[in-house]
């Protein structure tokens, strides 16, 4: 078990909480109307986006018509009891607290969907609070019941997600952690938080507090895999990956997580079959697309890593930065087998959707021709992660150009440098063991 760290360091971050606080504190005095918590009433629609009738007997305690002004808000639950329904069917949020956007209101009841997982239903507007106004109504509920774990659990939540402020979510999770020590849920977020900062030790040792408490709980084990992943013990994920998915064989993530693990053993055909795995589960799922078409690549399997990036294409949308990534793997695939047309084809599709401001967009400019290399650096930045890829992808653009020596020490680079994490990083390193390899063969016939 790892204890709560309490220490204290005068930083930027704590002048920025100091900060935070006082303007808490203002608010708290100037906003009134604390709700109590209660069970949530119990929606009763008879189909989506009709009107949706009160629980039997719960006449006025329905709650007064939420107006139009709640369209496009995004809000969170405020209770532990939070129910979402569609028709009499409670849905299965499989005990995530999530993000939802508003995208119907009919009376006190709103249409809630969360944010990129397809989960949707209905639920009273007065269980849930829109995320600006959060961290204000959990403080508060922290003041009203000081013992309560679910205050400190979700003001932590938001102040993770929505104010990247992970020590004060950090804060807030020890105190929750100290009310209940034997919650496997906290261990486990507060080891996300961890992994999110890159402290993946610590991380580790909260997953495995989480197992401990919880065994039957596929969640640590997967996230677990993940610190594992990101400090290269590749086995060691693939063994909590493979027991995350006995425990739930039909999540798509863990799936594709796993084939990551196998990805970076160079065990191709095993990644791949992960990959289509959770292909199958989700056919949406468009990281697992653009994997395979990464596994395929690297397996010299070009024409297989076109149609893979394609499809990826095809069956998501332009938000994000994952659709850059499998327009970049589509490119060099299609490079790698001589077909120049679909090279074009995903530069073109990601010009035409894809935001240019945002990273990786500037590794697409660098393949049109309309950066330089040093320009491609110039907009990583000294941000690792985004140097990472920027080494790999000029590496391997390099290697299909014959240019072994310059692809060579964008590779070295990347080993000696880059982020483990990051989608260029086993493309990078893949491909130095090929190279170095190819130099030892031909000193020595």
């Amino acid at each position: 078990m790892i204890a709560p760290d309490t220490s204290r360091v005068w930083t930027l971050a704590a002048f920025r909480s100091v900060v935070e606080r006082v303007m808490l504190a203002w608010l708290l005095l100037t906003t009134t109307g604390f709700v109590e918590a209660q069970e949530p009433a119990a929606p009763a629609a008879s189909q989506e986006g009709s009107r949706p009738l009160p629980a039997e007997g719960a006449g006025a305690a329905a709650g007064a018509a939420a107006g139009p002004e709640w369209i496009g808000k995004r809000v969170i639950q405020k209770y532990r009891q939070f129910q979402l329904k569609v028709e009499d069917r409670i849905v299965d949020r499989k005990h995530e607290i999530l993000t939802y956007r508003v995208k119907k209101v009919d009376g006190p009841w709103l249409w809630l969907e969360a944010e990129g997982l397809g989960l949707a239903g209905w639920a009273m507007a007065e269980q849930v609070v829109p995320v600006e106004e959060a961290i204000v109504f959990f403080t508060r509920y922290i003041r009203e019941f000081p013992d309560d774990v679910h205050g400190f659990f979700m003001r932590a939540i938001v102040w993770y997600q929505e104010r990247n402020e992970p020590e004060l979510a950090l804060d807030d999770l020890n105190d929750a952690i100290r009310l209940d020590p034997t919650a496997a849920y906290l261990w486990n977020d507060r080891g996300e938080v961890w992994r999110a900062r890159k402290n993946y030790n610590k991380a580790i040792g909260d997953y495995t507090e989480a197992i401990r408490l919880a065994p039957d709980r596929p969640g640590p084990y997967n996230n677990r895999g993940l610190a594992l992943y990101a400090l290269k013990e590749y086995d060691k994920a693939i063994a909590d990956y493979t027991e995350a998915i006995r425990l739930d064989p039909k999540n798509s993530l863990t799936f594709g997580n796993r084939g990551n693990a196998r990805l970076a053993r160079k065990d191709y055909d095993r990644a791949i079959d992960d990959y289509e795995q959770a292909i199958e589960l989700d056919p949406k799922f468009v990281s697992a697309y653009r994997n395979r078409a990464r596994a395929l690549l690297l397996d010299r399997r070009g024409a297989l890593a076109v149609e893979s990036a394609r499809e990826g294409l095809k069956v998501g949308t332009w938000d994000g930065e994952i659709p850059v990534y499998t327009a970049i793997i589509g490119q060099l695939s299609a490079l790698q087998a001589g077909d120049p047309a679909s090279a074009k084809w995903f530069l073109d599709e990601a010009a035409a959707h894809a935001d240019h401001e945002e990273w990786p967009y500037p590794v697409i400019s660098y393949l049109r021709g309309e950066l330089s290399e040093a320009g491609l650096l110039a907009k990583a930045g000294e941000n690792n992660d985004h140097r990472t890829e920027a080494h790999g992808f000029l590496g391997y653009e390099r290697l299909l150009k014959g240019r072994d020596e310059e692809a060579l020490r964008h590779f070295v680079w990347v080993k000696e440098h880059g982020d483990s994490t990051r989608a260029g990083y086993l493309i990078a390193i893949a491909e130095l063991d090929r190279l170095e390899a190819k130099q030892v063969s031909s000193r020595h016939p």
